[in-house]
C-alpha cells in the first residue's frame, strides 16, 4: 500500500477538487482507506494507479518544453478585456477569472505532459536542467523577454516529473549545452534560434535536440555509463537519427 495521503494532499497531486475525490471514493473509482477516526486516506498505490506510474528498471530520458504557445489564446482574451471593459471593478473581476482559466489550462497541460512522459518511460530516470537563478539572469534583458521568462512554468513541470516518477531525478548544469558541436567540439553558431550550425563540419543541428542530448550525456556521466553497447554504436545511432536537420 505504501504511504497514505490526506484528501488535501492527494487532491494537490491529482489536481482534483476534494468533493470530486470523495465522489470517486463513493463510486469505487478510487479506493480510500478509512482510519479509526473515520478519516479518509488515499494510498500511494491508488495515486500511482490513476497517474499510470509503475515500478521498473532504470534508464534515462530528457524532455525540453516551452509554454509560450500555450498562453497565446488567453493572452488575447486578457488584452480584449482590458480594452473593452471600462468599469474598474468589473474589469478586475473578469481579468482575475481569465488569469485563473489561464493558470488552470497550463497546469492541466503540464500534468498531462508529465504523466505521459512518466507513463511511456516507467523505467526512466529523468535528466533535467538545473534552472536555479534563471529569473535573476534575465533582469538585464528587455521587458518582453522577462515577461516570457516569468510565465515559463519550468519549476512546476520539473516538480511534477519528480514526484510522479518512481526513479531518481537528476539535475545538471545546462550551460553550454547548445553551443558545442558534438562531432568536432568546435563552437557552433546560431543563425536562427532553432538551428545550431558548425562551420567546421558544415552541418546544421536542431538546437533543442542538441541541448537535450548534451544534458542527457551529462546525467549519464554523473551516474556512470549504464549502456551495454559500445559508445561508438550508441553515438552513431543518435547522430544519424536524432541530431541532424534533414536536408
Amino acid at each position: 500500500m505504501g504511504k497514505l495521503y490526506t484528501i488535501r494532499d492527494a487532491c494537490k497531486i491529482l489536481q482534483l477538487n476534494p468533493n470530486t475525490l470523495r465522489k470517486w471514493d463513493r463510486e469505487g473509482k478510487i479506493r480510500c482507506v478509512r482510519l479509526s477516526n473515520n478519516f479518509r486516506r488515499v494510498p500511494e498505490s491508488e495515486i500511482n494507479r490513476i497517474l499510470g506510474i509503475k515500478n521498473n528498471r532504470m534508464s534515462f530520458i530528457y524532455a525540453r518544453v516551452s509554454s509560450h504557445d500555450q498562453k497565446a489564446d488567453l493572452d488575447r482574451q486578457i488584452q480584449k478585456l482590458q480594452k473593452h471593459i471600462r468599469n474598474p471593478q468589473k474589469r478586475s473581476k473578469k481579468l482575475k477569472q481569465a488569469r485563473g482559466r489561464q493558470r488552470r489550462r497550463i497546469k492541466d497541460a503540464l500534468h498531462k505532459q508529465s504523466t505521459t512522459i512518466v507513463r511511456e518511460h516507467p523505467d526512466a530516470s529523468s535528466v533535467l536542467e538545473d534552472m536555479k537563478g534563471i529569473r535573476k539572469s534575465g533582469e538585464d534583458k528587455g521587458k518582453k523577454f522577462r515577461t516570457h521568462l516569468n510565465r515559463w512554468p519550468y519549476s512546476e513541470f520539473q516538480k511534477m516529473i519528480e514526484y510522479k516518477s518512481q526513479k531518481k531525478t537528476i539535475y545538471v548544469n545546462p550551460r553550454g549545452t547548445s553551443s558545442e558541436c558534438p562531432v568536432c567540439g568546435e563552437k557552433v553558431k546560431h543563425p536562427t534560434w532553432k538551428i545550431s550550425k558548425c562551420d567546421n563540419c558544415d552541418r546544421d543541428y536542431d538546437r533543442d535536440r542538441l541541448a537535450s542530448l548534451a544534458i542527457t550525456l551529462r546525467g549519464i556521466d554523473l551516474c556512470g555509463d549504464p549502456f551495454p553497447v559500445s559508445a561508438l554504436a550508441s553515438w552513431q545511432s543518435m547522430k544519424n537519427e536524432y541530431l541532424y536537420i534533414r536536408d
